[in-house]
């Protein structure tokens, strides 16, 4: 998918609106923090600067990697609202499984060789935590967010390190991240 069509011209439109939204909603929260000293209002200036750089990632991808959202069916405008945590990983993922390259990130790129080999009905946060190498649920948590916000995850059980996530193949993405092939091998 190496041309511009409507799905590519709609993302980038999404992801370049919501640059200049979050960026406004950031000089406003700026300006009552100024005024004020609440700390929401920093807190809102941080988010929004942030989901502002994420929307700028995803506005930057290639058109082959935003080809893999719309072959997968994923609304731009859906992606945009994700969490900070998912369009990381969504920009991580779309890039690597686009353009057939590995994906970046070791901890995300050591589930999805997983889900790739074995193709688990389910996962726990202890074998992520395993096979990430990673000693707290931190980066766990994260995946099962990318995962859940993805609609690869059909229902999440337990709470903390007893978490146990059931993916779910029928899911056009999580299908084809689960495609072991598709992409170059991890150097």
């Amino acid at each position: 998918m190496t041309q511009k069509n409507e799905y590519t011209t709609k993302f980038r439109k999404v992801m370049k609106d919501a640059i200049k939204s979050r960026l406004n909603t950031a000089k406003e929260a700026q300006a009552r923090f100024e005024a004020h000293g609440d700390m929401e209002d920093a807190k809102l200036v941080s988010a929004s600067k942030t989901h502002a750089k994420m929307a700028e990632v995803l506005f930057k991808l290639p058109d082959d990697a935003i080809g893999w959202c719309e072959s997968n069916n994923l609304d731009p405008v859906k992606v945009e609202a994700g969490s900070r945590e998912f369009k990381k990983r969504l920009a991580i993922v779309a890039f690597a499984k686009g353009l057939r390259q590995a994906v970046a990130d070791k901890p995300l790129r050591a589930v999805i060789e997983l889900i790739e080999a074995k193709k688990p009905a389910t996962l726990d946060y202890a074998k992520i935590m395993r096979v990430t190498g990673h000693k707290t649920a931190t980066q766990a948590n994260y995946i099962k967010t990318f995962f859940m916000e993805l609609g690869g995850v059909s229902s999440v059980r337990g709470q903390g390190i007893e978490t146990t996530m059931t993916f779910d193949y029928d899911n056009p993405a999580m299908a084809s991240i689960a495609e072991k092939g598709k992409e170059a091998v991890a150097a």
